[in-house]
């Protein structure tokens, strides 16, 4: 769809051909029927470049995003809360941090009070680094403005805790939720983990997959994975190895993670019988056995020879 077969008399037609371009990522052929719309003299209006905007974000065009919305700002078309937002979102997907979060103080400035979407995609685009002060002076801005937090906010800011090794920031945002009644799923619980991991906060990983039980929410491999490397970087074996059992016992499927992570904590606690016991289980279960799980079983036995 290069150019409208109609003869379009208002921006009703272009907005809906626009869109359908969006969702087809097709953003260049979007940008052409704007430029088209202009070309014949057409109003623009919120509606049709929102759609245009919409358009470059699902394509991660957020460089035409911004300019699309620079254009809509100087001429006589109204920014609303959408296009905003549609802008915010094309910086996350594109992994444009830091315009991200320029937009957000931008909308304040120019009186568009973002939304919860507006946040959400800033706080998304925050996630996939270690900015995780700005998350949580974020969070703190939600709450001052009153606009409601959801799932996505959350999990986005205790991503960012969680790259930025910052657990206790993590597990306050895990109290955080549960005191505002927003779900807390098996990848916020499993992030908060991660956190601990990062900074060797080993007995907080365990006390949070304990407590994960506790709420109803069942573990998964990755939630165990992170716990088992907390255990092996605070070389506490036995947890590492009660982990493995728990896997076992609630038929949760291994993988090469878990094993290379419970197998170096035997190494380190010298424990080659249960090292090799690992090494023969992933075997068994026919897991392709990694360098690090078959050097943590030699350094095992070189530490305690098992004919000693």
């Amino acid at each position: 769809m290069g150019s409208l077969e109609i003869a379009a008399t208002t921006s009703r037609p272009y907005t809906r051909a626009i869109s359908q371009l969006g969702m087809s990522k097709n953003w260049v052929a979007a940008l052409r029927l704007l430029d088209e719309m202009q070309d014949s003299s057409l109003e623009l209006d919120g509606f049709v470049c929102s759609a245009a905007i919409k358009a470059c974000e699902r394509s991660q065009q957020w460089q035409h995003s911004l300019q699309l919305l620079r254009n809509m700002q100087q001429s006589t078309v109204e920014c609303d809360v959408v296009a905003w937002s549609a802008s915010i979102s094309s910086c996350e997907k594109g992994c444009a941090w830091s315009q991200a979060v320029q937009m957000l103080a931008d909308m304040w400035q120019c009186r568009v009070a973002p939304n919860t979407m507006s946040y959400s995609s800033a706080l998304s685009a925050l996630g996939s680094n270690t900015n995780w002060d700005t998350s949580l002076r974020l969070l703190i801005e939600m709450q001052d403005y009153s606009i409601e937090s959801n799932f996505f906010i959350f999990s986005a800011a205790i991503k960012a805790c969680e790259r930025g090794q910052q657990w206790q920031h993590s597990l306050q945002l895990l109290v955080d939720m549960q005191q505002t009644k927003v779900q807390c799923d098996v990848v916020c619980w499993s992030a908060a983990i991660s956190s601990c991991e990062k900074a060797s906060a080993w007995a907080q990983a365990v006390q949070l997959l304990a407590d994960m039980w506790q709420c109803l929410v069942v573990p998964n491999i990755i939630s165990y994975s992170a716990a088992l490397s907390a255990c092996e970087k605070g070389q506490q074996w036995e947890q590492a190895f009660q982990f493995m059992f728990d896997l076992w016992q609630h038929s949760i499927e291994q993988d090469v993670v878990s094993y290379g992570a419970a197998m170096s904590a035997c190494e380190k606690g010298k424990q080659w019988e249960f090292a090799l016991k690992l090494l023969a289980d992933m075997r068994h279960h026919k897991l392709p056995t990694t360098l690090v799980a078959s050097n943590a079983a030699i350094t095992a036995c070189e530490k305690s020879p098992p004919w000693e």
